[in-house]
């Protein structure tokens, strides 16, 4: 090869594009409304150029002979391919769906009227519009929280597919969280 550190970073920013792209096109089935093709292509070569770093860290050489063989630069491109693609689980907190003492003690009183709205028995799935009516609080700040419940792991999201309409959920850390913050029998409050 000609140029070996511009084969490699050619390589690093095709396969982060293409990786971002497939990103996008997945994100659409998980989330359509917070998707984003700017972000999943930042990303994806964000998450590509990551690659020669953790090959560093494991002591790997693949970079060094993906300058001088194309067979490597095929399996280095792959790689790189593979971080894009998956680059928002890639970058994500490691602890984001993990529920602690912490989160559990944080959550305020909005939080709780919301989880316990979720939990209602009658329903396994609830529109906003059902959680801010049980909730008794404004429309806006239910979504607001909701999504900061799904980042938490205490709330889940999915889209009915019949008709585009999202659903939330309360997970299992949510009920563990809600247990935990309500008082049990003869302390005060039950």
């Amino acid at each position: 090869m000609k140029y070996p550190t511009v084969t490699l970073f050619s390589a690093m920013i095709l396969a982060g594009a293409l990786g971002g792209w497939m990103n996008y096109l997945m994100a659409e089935k998980e989330d359509p409304e917070r998707r984003s093709y700017v972000k999943s292509l930042v990303l994806g070569v964000g998450a590509s150029f990551m690659v020669p770093l953790l090959l560093n860290m494991i002591s790997s050489n693949l970079t060094e002979l993906a300058q001088g063989d194309w067979l490597k630069l095929l399996v280095f491109a792959g790689i790189c391919l593979v971080a894009a693609v998956f680059s928002n689980k890639f970058t994500e907190q490691p602890d984001a769906p993990h529920i602690s003492g912490t989160k559990t003690a944080s959550l305020g009183e909005q939080d709780h009227k919301i989880l316990k709205a979720l939990a209602d028995p009658r329903f396994a799935y609830r529109f906003t519009t059902g959680v801010t009516k049980d909730a008794k609080l404004p429309y806006g700040e239910v979504e607001k929280r909701l999504t900061d419940l799904t980042k938490l792991g205490l709330t889940g999201r999915t889209v009915r597919e019949r008709d585009g309409q999202v659903l939330w959920y309360l997970t299992s850390d949510g009920q563990r969280s809600l247990s935990a913050t309500e008082p049990g029998p003869g302390e005060p409050g039950s």
